[in-house]
Formats: structure tokens, C-alpha cells, sequence
């Protein structure tokens, strides 16, 4: 091809044919610009459709993440509604004479009351999508605000579960030593996994551990109910907490199977 342009201006130079030949070299050039644009687009073209394929496959990865945190959240407060329920039987049995005592559900309230249920955002695929630079091409700005606000802020862990709960927390635990013999809250534990303790756990549900527990002294704490009381509200702050997480996460699924659609069209 380059071949036969170079033949046909020689052929126009040695004709004396100038004005043609002029004509034909800039129409030479013009057809070398319009090759390089359209070589350009082309490249663009791919460029951009691979920029899409990433970003598609970075908000698919993302999603995944937060659909897995999602069961992990739900799993979370379906532990610490559990938790909540025995907690407040606790503080039913510590404000008032009951007239029959059930020592194996107050024994149970009192160790899982000492239990501490958390749920930490997963970051790795948010993490990603920025490192990657594909951030940017998240069209949707609502997507990029809200996703930014969920991944950049601390979460519960880090803010109220290091300070007031935690504190109740550790101070129930100690507290709660006081009315039970040494070497109970062990053994309650253990019995938590009784293929690794059979004994123990057929103690436990025999109720073979009521003389562990000082339940006249223990029903008559009024700082232990104070205390309680404090660890039970922590508990539900925490639970409305993951609620508003669990809301925004649903959002954000929403938001971001809108995007994904939006990059197929």
C-alpha cells in the first residue's frame, strides 16, 4: 500500500503535474490523520470497556463482601437478641422475691449475659475498588458518598465497645464471681462444648451446679442490678447500632446492582 502512494506521487512529480501532486499529499495527510483518530478511538474504546469490565467485577466483588457481612450481621443480632432475652430475665430475678427459683435458667442467664457478640465491616473489596483507581467510575454519586461513609467511619467495635460497655462488661464479670464458688463460670463454659466435656455438660443439665450459686445473696444484690442494668443497655445500644448497619448495607446492595446494571447497558 505504501508501495503504490509512493508510485503515484512519483508519477505526479516527474508528469510536472506540482499543483496535483500538492493536492494529492495533503489528502495523503488528511487520510494519516483521520487513520490515527479512528486507531485512537479504537484504543479508547478499549480502554474504556476494559476500565468497565474492572469496575464491574470490583462492585460484583464488593457485593459479595456484603452480602456475606450481611448473613454475618444477621447471625450477630439474632445471637444477641438471645443474649438481650437472657439478660432481662436476670433482671426480673434480681429485682424481685421470686417465690419459686428455676437455678438452671438463672445459671444459664448468668453465664450467657457474660457472652459479647460483635460484628466488624469487612473493608478488603471497598479496599480494592479504591487502590485499583476504579472508584472513580462509579457514575452514581449516592453509591460513592454512602460507600464512603460506610467503610471510612469507625464502627461499633472501636468506639463504644472499648468504653462503656466494655467497662460494664468487665465489671459484671467480677462482680458476678462474688456469688458464685471458684471454678463455676470455668466449668459453665466448658459446658458449652460437650464433646470436649460430656461429664460436665450432663452436670450441667442435671443441674448438678446449684450449690455454686449463692442465689439468696445473688437475689439481693442491688449493685449487681444496677450493673446488669447498665450491660443490658450497652447491649441494646449496640443492637440498634447493627440495625443501622444492616439498613445501610441493604442500601448499598440496592445501589450497587443499579451500577451494575447501568455498565451492562
Amino acid at each position: 500500500m505504501i508501495k503504490f502512494f509512493r508510485k503515484i506521487r512519483q508519477n505526479l512529480l516527474s508528469e510536472g503535474k506540482t499543483g496535483k501532486y500538492f493536492k494529492y499529499a495533503i489528502g495523503e495527510i488528511i487520510l494519516v490523520v483521520i487513520g490515527i483518530l479512528i486507531a485512537l478511538q479504537i484504543n479508547n474504546w478499549n480502554e474504556n470497556s476494559k476500565a468497565k469490565s474492572e469496575l464491574k467485577s470490583d462492585l460484583s466483588e464488593l457485593k459479595s463482601e456484603l452480602e456475606s457481612d450481611l448473613t454475618r450481621l444477621d447471625s450477630v443480632l439474632t445471637q444477641l437478641n438471645s443474649i438481650d432475652e437472657q439478660g432481662n430475665y436476670l433482671l426480673e430475678y434480681l429485682a424481685q422475691k421470686p417465690t419459686a427459683i428455676d437455678s438452671s435458667k438463672v445459671q444459664n442467664a448468668i453465664t450467657s449475659v457474660t457472652v459479647l457478640a460483635r460484628f466488624g465491616k469487612s473493608n478488603t473489596a471497598y479496599e480494592n475498588l479504591v487502590n485499583n483507581g476504579n472508584f472513580h467510575l462509579v457514575e452514581n454519586k449516592n453509591l460513592k458518598e454512602k460507600l464512603g461513609f460506610f467503610h471510612n467511619t469507625s464502627d461499633w467495635n472501636e468506639t463504644y465497645h472499648n468504653g462503656p460497655l466494655m467497662e460494664s462488661y468487665y465489671e459484671y464479670i467480677k462482680i458476678i464471681h462474688n456469688y458464685t464458688q471458684p471454678g463455676y463460670m470455668r466449668k459453665a463454659y466448658e459446658a458449652g462444648w460437650p464433646k470436649k466435656n460430656e461429664i460436665i455438660a450432663k452436670e450441667i443439665r442435671n443441674n448438678s451446679f446449684s450449690s455454686n450459686i449463692d442465689f439468696k445473696k445473688l437475689n439481693g444484690s442491688n449493685d449487681l442490678l444496677v450493673l446488669l442494668d447498665q450491660v443490658q443497655l450497652s447491649r441494646y445500644i449496640q443492637k440498634v447500632y447493627y440495625s443501622f448497619n444492616k439498613d445501610d448495607i441493604k442500601e448499598l446492595l440496592s445501589l450497587i446492582d443499579y451500577e451494575i446494571n447501568t455498565i451492562n447497558n
